[in-house]
């Protein structure tokens, strides 16, 4: 799923690096192509039930799609070369009604904790993956489980875990199953405890993702916010907590948010949510401080400070 930028800013190193790679790898990759899908056996996915019993993944590559097999690294020639099964991947991108054994066989693949690709672009393939199945029609029985199973299980990279928690943030915001809807919840609200892991902003985010919460509900996001904020939090669930915190106008939030930008000790990223959420929640006392941060975080403050600023300007006027 698709969820803030700050998150991934851990990540983006690597990304970039893998598009470099990617881009060379096009020039010279062999003409070894995988078929596009263009037709579907009659086979439907159920609907989501209440059972918590695992789907039996294990599907013959016969009864797969030539697409799907390229996509889940089961032919030698393609299994190695991340541009080939993103392109099988793209071909199929836009269908709601993959035949169940195809589903089961992507399924499969995400839950896999071996694989052929380098962790990043593994982890990229997934993610796509697993939007695909989000999107099907209807969403196939077991997902929310196997991507539960899957954070439980620790058992994958973080970046594949903050994946899981993203569409779980998806099929927590659209679900409609009360059973299901509480496994996800009970994930999420443990996932979000764990404040020293990323993926507990993550967490944070696809817990406020549903509409129509109930006040216990709300109450609890807003504690797992505040305690986010702690300073021995990881930093970017920090970041997450701060932006969430200014979103829903929880102004608890003030005293870390101005602790951190009256401390001597600078950070880019931080520094300018920080303010955004100040700008959001702060009023009139805190302009001196938005002065002084302007001055000591320099020319890249600029523009978040002035915001800032003239949000709470407004405010004090009304």
């Amino acid at each position: 799923m698709r969820y803030r930028w700050f998150v991934w800013l851990s990540v983006a190193s690597m990304l970039i690096g893998g598009i470099v790679y990617l881009t060379a790898l096009k020039t010279a990759a062999s003409n070894v192509r995988p078929p596009v899908q263009t037709t579907h056996q009659n086979l439907k996915v159920k609907p989501a039930s209440r059972s918590v019993a695992p789907p039996d993944l294990r599907i013959a590559p016969e009864l797969l799609s030539d697409t799907v097999r390229h996509v889940c690294g089961l032919v030698p020639e393609s299994a190695e070369r991340y541009e080939l099964r993103n392109d099988a991947l793209r071909s199929i991108a836009r269908l709601r009604d993959l035949p169940e054994a195809d589903v089961l066989a992507l399924m499969g693949y995400v839950a896999a904790t071996n694989g052929s690709l380098r962790v990043e672009r593994e982890a990229a393939l997934k993610n796509d993956v697993l939007n695909l199945l989000v999107d099907q029609n209807p969403v196939p029985d077991g997902l929310a489980d196997l991507l539960i199973g899957m954070v439980a299980s620790g058992n994958h990279p973080p970046v594949i875990l903050d994946y899981c928690i993203q569409n779980l943030g998806a099929l927590y915001g659209d679900g409609k199953d009360a059973a299901m809807l509480g496994r996800i919840r009970a994930a999420l609200v443990a996932a979000a405890h764990d404040v020293c892991t990323p993926c507990a902003g993550t967490a944070l985010y696809a817990l406020s993702a549903r509409r129509g919460q109930s006040p216990f509900e709300r109450d609890e996001l807003r504690r797992l916010t505040v305690a986010a904020l702690d300073p021995k939090a990881d930093s970017l669930v920090r970041i997450s907590a701060l932006q969430l915190a200014g979103e829903k106008g929880w102004r608890e939030a003030l005293p870390v948010v101005r602790g951190i930008l009256a401390a001597d000790r600078r950070d880019a990223v931080t520094d300018t949510v920080a303010v955004g959420t100040l700008g959001l929640l702060g009023d009139e006392a805190d302009l001196p401080l938005l002065d002084s941060i302007s001055v000591r975080g320099g020319q890249r403050l600029k523009t978040p400070v002035e915001s800032a600023r003239k949000r709470i300007m407004e405010r004090s006027s009304k």
